[in-house]
């Protein structure tokens, strides 16, 4: 035999598929794996049916994992849901309007700062690690009225998403 071999994997019970089954969401897949790994997967298929649930086939068994896994969590699962819903999902500083939001404490949890909306925003990865955490961008609290300031020696002020003149 050679070192690659053929195998079908069928979502049917019965072995042959008559064509009118076939618009029944039945379907044949033929795919071309190596001798080791397609006596792998049969032997995994016996021992599937051996110890697994009855009524459910493999191929049926490992698509369904496979949607599990990929499956996006719902955002009221996260704990600051409610905090991306108000910033509109997107970063909350003045120079940015990034997506990959994380929570940021405007007071930090080690100076007493707490989880409460109005301690809590919205900021990208870069803006909240290279601009805050690095000190590139500053901001005092309270989500509903935060003043930025821009650049290590403050050389704009932003409030909310006004800009404000230097003296």
């Amino acid at each position: 035999m050679s070192a690659v071999a053929k195998t079908e994997l069928r979502c049917t019970r019965a072995a042959a598929v008559i064509p009118r089954e076939r618009s029944r969401g039945r379907v044949t897949l033929k795919i071309r794996v190596a001798t080791g790994t397609r006596r792998y997967y049969r032997w995994l298929e016996r021992m599937f049916q051996r110890h697994g649930p009855r009524g459910v086939t493999f191929i049926r068994y490992l698509c369904v994992a496979l949607i599990d896994s990929w499956r996006p969590r719902r955002s009221s699962e996260h704990a600051y849901a409610a905090i991306y819903a108000r910033d509109g999902h997107r970063c909350t500083s003045p120079v940015c309007s990034q997506r990959d939001i994380t929570p940021h404490h405007l007071v930090f949890r080690s100076a007493g700062g707490d989880d409460t909306a109005d301690n809590v925003t919205s900021l990208c990865v870069w803006c909240h690690l290279d601009g805050v955490h690095g000190g590139r961008l500053a901001v005092t609290p309270r989500a509903s009225a935060m003043s930025w300031h821009i650049g290590r020696a403050a050389h704009t002020v932003v409030e909310g998403r006004r800009r404000l003149a230097m003296e």
